[in-house]
């Protein structure tokens, strides 16, 4: 697989953050957090740990709460309200670039187990609350990066609750569960609570994030069990209809490239080039990706850029082995 077309977009999306970002201002002045919670992690992705710093401590003085979330305002966890209903979203993102470059987090992840200790979706103060795929492999992967291997585990194990329990895998595979881990069937065609394994432009990524997250675990532990539902969780996402056709597939290659890392195994070389080269395909002639108001989406632009660079990263650690 020629890497060169992934590096060139992700350093041209590195090269534009690091020349646009203000230490005073921002991002074009920017001030909502749902602008900046990526940047760090694409950042040191791609080697760039001084301007990583710089815009993880921009987020620090103006997003940290002294609960230690990480909001827009006192009274405003953000404008974009996808990342309002998956609140500890962000969080965790930031969390992970912060333990990268060294910064005490503990206020944060105490936070986050005392308000997401269930792997709950939204706020606590929410009164339709429910466990959700992506909130689990999200912090569980913090988890992992802090080095908790017990909390780490203990969210692999709902995971592989998630798993089990999907009775429509030909059809349908569900998202959420209520308090009692009884899966959410109540909403099949909304994009958020199910995959429908049979419909074009599903959200590939809420299926991505377990993938990554249970190969990194078992990379740690080498505990076949976790590579092993990995692998099934991969298996059933790569063969979801419009999987290859998608930019909501980014973390299905990201995931790919870590199973070929630890696997060796060609087949997620081609998940990769597939998926990576439809989402290259749909950048602005700037090399960055719009809105569909044609603005910069900054979120998915870092996103892109640090999955390029993560992806590039794994499949040469897999030639280093060989």
């Amino acid at each position: 697989m020629n890497l060169n077309n992934l590096r060139s977009a992700a350093l041209n999306v590195r090269e534009w953050f690091e020349t646009n970002f203000s230490k005073e201002t921002g991002l074009n002045h920017n001030d909502d957090i749902a602008i900046y919670f990526k940047v760090p992690s694409m950042l040191l992705a791609g080697d760039s740990e001084e301007k990583a710093n710089e815009v993880q401590q921009f987020i620090m003085k103006n997003f940290l709460m002294n609960t230690g979330d990480f909001k827009k305002a006192e009274n405003c966890k953000t404008e974009n309200p996808t990342y309002i209903e998956y609140y500890s979203y962000m969080n965790c993102w930031i969390m992970r670039s912060g333990l990268k470059l060294k910064i005490d987090m503990t206020n944060s992840f105490d936070y986050i187990h005392n308000n997401f200790n269930n792997y709950e979706l939204k706020d606590v103060s929410a009164s339709d609350n429910c466990i959700e795929l992506l909130t689990v492999a999200n912090i569980g992967y913090t988890y992992l990066i802090k080095g908790d291997l017990q909390e780490a585990i203990r969210a692999a194990n709902c995971l592989e609750h998630f798993w089990n329990i999907q009775q429509e895998k030909d059809k349908y595979f569900y998202l959420r569960m209520d308090k009692h881990q009884k899966l959410i069937k109540s909403n099949p065609e909304n994009p958020f609570y199910c995959i429908s394994k049979t419909n074009d432009n599903q959200l590939y990524f809420f299926l991505g994030f377990p993938i990554s997250f249970l190969a990194e675990l078992y990379d740690l532990t080498k505990d076949k069990k976790y590579l092993n539902l990995s692998k099934s969780y991969y298996n059933y996402t790569i063969n979801c209809h419009g999987i290859f056709k998608s930019n909501f597939s980014h973390k299905v290659s990201w995931a790919a490239s870590i199973l070929y890392r630890i696997t060796g195994d060609n087949i997620y070389l081609d998940a990769i080039e597939k998926i990576t080269n439809h989402i290259l395909e749909n950048r602005d002639k700037t090399g960055l990706w719009l809105t569909n108001d044609g603005s910069i989406d900054y979120d998915q632009t870092a996103e892109f850029a640090n999955w390029f660079f993560e992806i590039i990263k794994n499949i040469e650690k897999r030639v280093d082995i060989k």
